[in-house]
């Protein structure tokens, strides 16, 4: 079984090529399993502020510069130094995932990623060796995080589309998008019948992010509005997360309602909200909206679509 060679300090030749064998091997304490730096896509920047766009993902020194990797040759863990290392995303093809690994070369730290099968399954699935993730099967690549492009050859982080996961040294990165028109707008419906904001994806807000699916934390995702139900009238907001495509039109997997409407309801909230496990992959989130019994006033510009993931 390759695991239990790996925990019993054996190689398997699968496991990659050798690493500087000037470096000694380190014991396996917390230190010793040390991984400081953070996936980014602005140069010396580990943790971004304000959105971010780039051909290149960089693995940048925070709180510290040190990289532990596997020796397949001498078997043992290696502590590396490194300088920020780029990968350049040149060439490979939009909306797709990919891994990003460490791993040792000439006695340095090298950069690979790998491609996903599709937006919710690796191709290459990753395995914990002494509790560190790695490329199952060939444990030199370290995994560091999971990336997603936008078009080809770039990739995005930003407040709708958090395309870089780290999975070290993760920081609570936020989401956010509120309908663009902002003026107040009426749906009528008899039975209850779920629809985009306003009946337009093009002003539906709509959130995006990948995920490593290698974290304890939830996803907090929450949609907000103000609505003002006529007389035995039920108005809803939606959540739907999927990983088709924008123009597919959603069901729904966790909804918020208000109260029955009265001749004395005031305008008051709608909301879901939904605390998310996810299993990793590219992820879709799209605002969604009902009414039953006749028609309610939506009121979007006191609301919108939020999101918070570690990443």
């Amino acid at each position: 079984d390759a695991s239990v060679q790996a925990l019993a300090g054996k190689a398997t030749p699968a496991q990659g090529a050798k690493a500087d064998t000037a470096l000694q091997p380190i014991g396996l304490g917390v230190a010793g399993l040390r991984a400081c730096g953070r996936l980014t896509l602005a140069q010396a920047t580990p943790i971004p502020y304000g959105d971010q766009a780039g051909s290149t993902v960089y693995w940048t020194p925070y709180l510290g510069n040190t990289i532990t990797l596997w020796d397949s040759i001498i078997p043992g863990w290696r502590l590396y130094p490194f300088a920020e290392l780029s990968l350049s995303l040149a060439g490979r093809p939009a909306n797709t995932n990919y891994d990003i690994f460490a791993y040792p070369s000439a006695g340095a730290v090298a950069l690979s990623p790998t491609a996903w099968s599709d937006n919710t399954s690796r191709a290459t699935p990753l395995a914990y060796v002494d509790g560190v993730l790695v490329m199952n099967g060939n444990w030199i690549y370290r995994y560091l995080g999971t990336i997603r492009t936008t078009s080809v050859g770039n990739s995005a982080d930003s407040i709708t589309q958090r395309f870089v996961w780290n999975y070290h040294n993760r920081m609570l990165r936020k989401l956010f998008l509120r309908d663009p028109n902002g003026a107040s707008y009426t749906y009528t419906a008899t039975p209850n019948t779920w629809r985009y904001c306003r009946n337009d994806i093009a002003q539906t807000p709509i959130l995006q992010f990948v995920h490593g699916g290698y974290d304890p934390e939830p996803v907090r995702i929450r949609a907000d509005t103000q609505v003002v139900p006529g007389t035995n009238v039920t108005a809803s907001i939606g959540l739907n997360l999927t990983a088709t495509t924008p123009g597919a039109f959603p069901g729904y997997d966790a909804t918020g309602r208000t109260g029955f409407g009265s001749a004395s309801f005031a305008q008051g909230p709608a909301f879901s909200e939904i605390n998310y496990v996810c299993p990793g992959g590219f992820i879709q989130v799209t605002m969604l909206e009902a009414t039953e019994g006749g028609m309610t006033t939506f009121f979007p510009a006191n609301g919108g679509l939020s999101a918070q993931l570690w990443g």
